[in-house]
This record gives C-alpha cells, structure tokens and sequence, in this order.
C-alpha cells in the first residue's frame, strides 16, 4: 500500500506540467502549491493532493489531449530527449550514460518491431506485448518519465533478440549456402590432366 498517488497526480497535473517546457513532466513544487493542515497523516495529505490534482485537470480540459500526447512523447523518447537526460543527470547518472541509453533504445526498439513480427509461432508472445501494453496505459495516466517504460523495455529486449536472432541464421545461411556453391564448383572443374 502506498500514499503517494496524491502527490504524483499534483505533481503531473498543475500549471508546470501543463504549459512551458515541463509539459507533460512531473513537479514536485506543485505540492507546496496546496494548503495542507499541520498534523495530518499521510494518508489525508495524499487526500488533498489528489483532490487538487483532479480539480485542476477539470479546470484545464482544454489543456488535456495535449498533456497526454507530451507524456508519451517524453517516455517513449520521441519529444524532449534532452530534458530527460538532464532529469537523469538530477537523479545521480552521468549525461553520457544516459545518452548511450537513449541511442541504444532507439536501436533497440525498430529492431523489437521486427522480432515481434518475426516472434516464432510456438511460442506466445501476448506476455511480451502485455508488458509494453502496460507501460503506454500508465504513461498517458500519470507522467512522461523512461521509468515508466520498464515493462516494455522488458519486451523491446526480447523482440529485439529474436530480431537478431533471425538476423545472424540467414546470415549463417547465406554463408552456408555461398560455401556450399564453391564447393560444388570446385569439384565440377575439370582437373586439366590429359
């Protein structure tokens, strides 16, 4: 059980998060935006959070389809790949990590695209989709954060190394069949001796 839904739904749905460069980010200066009592539990703070987040999302529908497009955008690392990594840098990891991460996964995912086409019948592969499924139910719901992708970065590896998989056996087999040719060709060559 956790108390911190009401201060992540304040902190993805105020002004910083909804207009600027923040949109669609998460601010946890919008908490202090909210009257909180002295001595209440977590439980009643988180209350109040919630409530003031729900609020101000109905004051700004106008805003919402925006706020909604930005988050994936920021998680899926299509929007704003810079604000993320310097929200990485904020966290404790080094800027180049980070921009080794980002490059990887933009490697990564055309070639998970692939592999899930490519995915071998016997096996099931509605695991591996349920996983990335549920990381773009909860991006939109809350906020656009790579975290949030973990799921489906659990599913972009796999995808990918069936990719490779398929990749490397038709290579083989190429190999396998061009050394194939020139070992037939060898031995049908006449030899030259009269």
């Amino acid at each position: 059980m956790s108390t911190q839904d009401g201060l992540t739904l304040i902190g993805a749905n105020c002004e910083t998060t909804y207009e600027g460069p923040g949109i669609g980010f998460w601010d946890l200066g919008c908490a202090d935006l909210v009257q909180v009592p002295d001595g209440i539990d977590q439980s009643q703070r988180s209350a109040l959070y919630r409530d003031a987040a729900v609020d101000y999302i109905g004051e700004n529908l106008d805003r919402v389809p925006t706020v909604l497009m930005a988050r994936p955008g920021r998680d899926l690392s299509v929007w704003d790949t810079e604000t993320m990594i310097e929200s990485n840098v904020n966290e404790g990891r080094e800027r180049w990590a980070s921009r080794i991460g980002l490059w990887q996964y933009w490697v990564l995912v055309p070639l998970a695209a692939f592999g899930w086409w490519r995915w071998p019948s016997p096996q099931a592969r509605w695991p591996v989709l349920v996983m990335a499924t549920l990381s773009i139910v909860v991006i939109p719901a809350f906020y656009g954060i790579p975290r949030f992708r973990i799921p489906a970065e659990i599913a972009i590896v796999l995808g990918a190394a069936v990719s490779v998989d398929a990749i490397v056996q038709r290579v083989v087999g190429m190999r396998r069949s061009s050394s194939a040719n020139n070992h037939s060709a060898t031995i049908a060559e006449p030899s030259g001796v009269t």
